[in-house]
């Protein structure tokens, strides 16, 4: 009988259904989670960690099951790191840059993804716009997430016009559109103290074209800086959730591990 990992070292595993569960009760892996067991050669009474997706996470032991399942008693639920109030609004581009940017997103914990069509993102001929590509992405944050040792997926949203996007967004805190000419990201968001959702708006290689840009700052969107580099879309959008999350931790709003364990649900 295989024992069980450090805390550490305890692999996670996806389990959707945790929302109102408690200790003792025992629930049935998904297909894909079962195999990632067998795949890491895991047996009964081998500690794992489960998370939904939705701020969960619990400490549960595996059990032999009936019927081929893979059977997991749950022991106590863990705290998990505070979610990101924030939507990344981003130009739809190469599909392998998108799929590393939602990896990062996810491993940083933010809100939601908004993949937009821009001018100068039309003619990306390797473009994420199909409903497959963004099952896929789905699943590569799924991955990200368990690696990282999260408890949130972003929700992804399909693809929109921009104009549609700045029509419909509903971020209640600040709209920040990364532009050289902008004000440093850090002093713009100085107002910001993480309790409203914020939104932050990437375009496309070379940039948004005038009239969208004034689209955007009509919309309520403050131009925001990065520095004097010139840096690809999926590099932007990561640096700047650095920025955004960084000032949550140094507001302390939430605080780093003050969920409430086992009980961070949807937002």
């Amino acid at each position: 009988m295989r024992t069980a990992l450090p805390a550490a070292r305890q692999p996670t595993f996806y389990a959707p259904d945790l929302e109102g569960r408690s200790a003792g009760e025992v629930l049935s892996l998904e297909a894909e989670e079962a195999y990632h067991v067998r795949a890491l050669r895991l047996g009964d009474a081998a500690e794992i960690t489960l998370a939904d997706g939705r701020g969960r996470r619990w400490r549960a032991r595996l059990r032999g099951g009936d019927g081929g399942r893979t059977l997991a008693a749950l022991l106590e639920p863990l705290a998990s790191r505070p979610q990101i109030p924030l939507t990344v609004a981003f130009a739809v581009a190469n599909k392998s840059h998108t799929l590393w940017l939602v990896e990062k997103a996810v491993e940083f914990g933010v809100k939601r993804l908004q993949p937009v069509e821009c001018a100068r993102s039309r003619s990306v001929a390797d473009a994420a716009r199909s409903k497959s590509f963004w099952q896929k992405a789905r699943r590569r944050g799924l991955g990200a997430m368990k690696q990282s040792e999260s408890a949130w997926l972003p929700e992804l949203s399909p693809v929109k016009f921009l104009g549609d996007y700045l029509i419909g967004v509903s971020a209640d805190g600040p709209r920040v559109l990364l532009d050289p000419e902008g004000d440093p990201l850090w002093a713009v968001l100085v107002p910001w103290e993480g309790g409203a959702e914020a939104a932050l708006l990437v375009g496309p290689e070379g940039g948004l074209l005038m009239g969208e840009l004034e689209e955007a700052v009509g919309a309520g969107f403050r131009p925001a800086s990065l520095g004097s580099s010139v840096l690809r879309f999926e590099t932007a959008a990561l640096a700047a959730v650095a920025v955004a999350a960084q000032r949550l931790e140094m507001l302390g709003q939430p605080e780093p591990g003050r969920a409430v364990p086992g009980a961070g649900g949807d937002q």
